[in-house]
């Protein structure tokens, strides 16, 4: 298979491998002179790992487990250096990556002052991606596809809201082993009392752990 079309088939198949895709209505507050906007909203059940993509991969080429590994992994240090120098980088089928950049303090206080912004005054903000028309299409028509029974609607907002917000932390938490009141504030945008209240609220559920007392408290999987 031609590596183009290799990512190509796995992103298009992935929704239709016995997933439930869950969403609840979203509704966003009125802009001057507007009507609310309400609209759907997916809720993610799963993370799928490196590994999960490698082993999905595998199943749909003549490559080894450990070919496709490397394949990944190359493909991160490419889109890297490629986008560290400012290149767009265009995987057909799959979409478009380019750099979103940011001032530091200092570049920000020299804007202030009036004075010239250097290279050393400029740090990475995000990577953004665009997804190919070819993706959405083909996703759109694995929606379509999917049998009704396997399509739910979480009909409450604020738990629905809830959920993201966990998963987002439960990634955040796989990823650098804990978190702190102050990431999850960061992913989340929620004031710190509520964000505290939220977190404790999931350890008396059972969905993290807390570990450490006063300023060094942080949640960790269970």
């Amino acid at each position: 298979m031609h590596p183009q079309n290799l990512f190509y088939s796995l992103f298009t198949e992935l929704l239709i491998m016995d997933k439930q895709l869950r969403f609840f209505m979203r509704q966003l507050p009125a802009a001057i002179g507007d009507k609310r906007r309400t609209f759907p909203q997916v809720v993610s059940s799963t993370l799928l790992t490196t590994d999960a993509v490698a082993h999905d991969i595998v199943h749909r080429t003549t490559l080894t487990e450990a070919d496709v590994q490397a394949v990944l992994v190359a493909l991160r240090e490419v889109l890297s250096v490629q986008l560290a120098s400012g290149a767009r980088v265009k995987i057909d089928g799959i979409g478009t990556f380019s750099l979103s950049l940011r001032l530091t303090e200092d570049g920000l206080q020299k804007v202030a002052e009036g004075r010239k912004v250097r290279g050393k005054d400029i740090a990475l903000k995000n990577i953004c991606y665009r997804p190919a028309s070819e993706l959405l299409f083909t996703t759109g028509k694995a929606i379509d596809a999917m049998p009704a029974s396997q399509i739910s609607a979480n009909l409450s907002t604020e738990m629905a809201d809830a959920e993201v917000r966990l998963q987002r932390a439960m990634e955040f938490i796989a990823k650098n082993g804990r978190m702190y009141l102050a990431d999850y504030v960061r992913l989340t945008q929620l004031s710190r009392s509520t964000a505290w209240r939220e977190l404790n609220s999931f350890v008396s559920q059972g969905k993290l752990r807390k570990e450490g007392r006063g300023v060094r408290v942080c949640y960790c999987g269970t």
